[in-house]
């Protein structure tokens, strides 16, 4: 299979404490070319899988400033980042929620630039930048649930997925903290099948799924294994079976039900039939289901406008349903 059939997606934390370590690939295949010393898988993922697609999927808590206890730290991951503090903070001082993570998305490529320079290695990495919940950094706080965090990856790498007719998903999850390994897993098969959904020449092989996640990081001398943890196909296409009934749901007191009556009305004739196969009925529903990616942008929009930024506190006022998002994805290419 040709790397350029391949999205590659990675999960990252706060990459500025991650210590250099001699990673290497435990699959025998790649492990002549998967190898090296670095603070971070990424590297190795850019030399095995050259002419991929890749994607690093960030929490918006990137904007709390690290600063390291004790005696600075050394390495790559935080020399790269101590020399781009400023664009943290001046991601801390966004007026709006948008231009937060426009901010955050701007120093984690920059970033990315600096590390792979440092390593004398190229390439070009997409940053998505997810919601936090809670407060990882210390400093700032995060309202709100990890479901937001499922929607928007999904959202955005929806929108990448449908681009090209990919043959292999691979997830890094080596990087990833709290849910969102977890819930990076879980929306991969909603990938695959909105690959399938878009490309009928994917129906034969299906779309391969890789996952890896490497040995923990003990000290920096140890020698870190790159594990291939699953590996699976997938030929069918994940059918949503319990339908949210709206795309967002306010945390306080909001009127949405103008998007959410035409959620419903875009997608549920459609789903249904995918459900419970109707041929006559999924081509009558294609007409309402021509307004989905419309519907889905103004939700998504709806939900970013919603969000406040005040006093080191994010706060958002509507859930974006990943369910929700899935069926609008998914009924616009059925």
């Amino acid at each position: 299979m040709r790397d350029r059939e391949t999205l590659v997606i990675a999960t990252w934390g706060m990459p500025a404490n991650w210590q250099e370590t001699n990673y290497s690939f435990s699959d025998e295949k790649l492990k002549k070319s998967g190898k090296g010393k670095f603070c971070t898988t990424l590297p190795l993922l850019l030399e095995v899988f050259k002419e991929a697609d890749f994607v690093l999927l960030v929490l918006d808590s990137l904007v709390d400033e690290f600063s390291p206890k004790g005696q600075p730290l050394q390495g790559a991951c935080y020399e790269c980042y101590d020399e781009l503090r400023g664009k943290v903070k001046e991601s801390g001082n966004a007026g709006t929620y948008e231009e937060l993570r426009i901010r955050v998305k701007q120093f984690v490529e920059e970033y990315v630039s600096c590390l792979l320079n440092s390593y004398g290695r190229t390439g070009r990495v997409e940053a998505v930048v997810c919601p936090a919940v809670g407060s990882p950094g210390g400093k700032w706080f995060f309202e709100g649930n990890a479901a937001d965090f499922e929607a928007v990856a999904l959202y955005e790498l929806g929108k990448t997925a449908v681009g090209r007719p990919y043959k292999r998903i691979v997830l890094d999850l080596t990087h990833g903290i709290n849910f969102m390994p977890a819930l990076t897993l879980r929306l991969a098969e909603k990938l695959a099948g909105l690959l399938l959904a878009t490309y009928a020449e994917l129906h034969r092989e299906g779309v391969e799924l890789l996952v890896y996640n490497s040995d923990p990081v003990r000290s920096p001398s140890n020698h870190v294994n790159v594990n291939r943890i699953a590996r699976t196909r997938i030929r069918s296409i994940l059918v949503p079976q319990d339908l949210p009934k709206k795309i967002l749901r306010a945390r306080e007191r909001e009127e949405i039900r103008t998007i959410n009556t035409r959620y419903s009305d875009s997608v549920k004739l459609t789903i249904s039939a995918m459900v419970y196969p109707m041929p006559l009925v999924l081509s009558m529903s294609r007409i309402k289901a021509a307004n989905s990616p419309a519907i889905l942008e103004e939700a998504v929009k709806l939900w970013l406008n919603r969000v406040t930024v005040r006093d080191h506190k994010v706060q958002r006022r509507l859930a974006l349903s990943p369910e929700g998002v899935y069926a609008l994805l998914l009924s616009s290419k059925a």
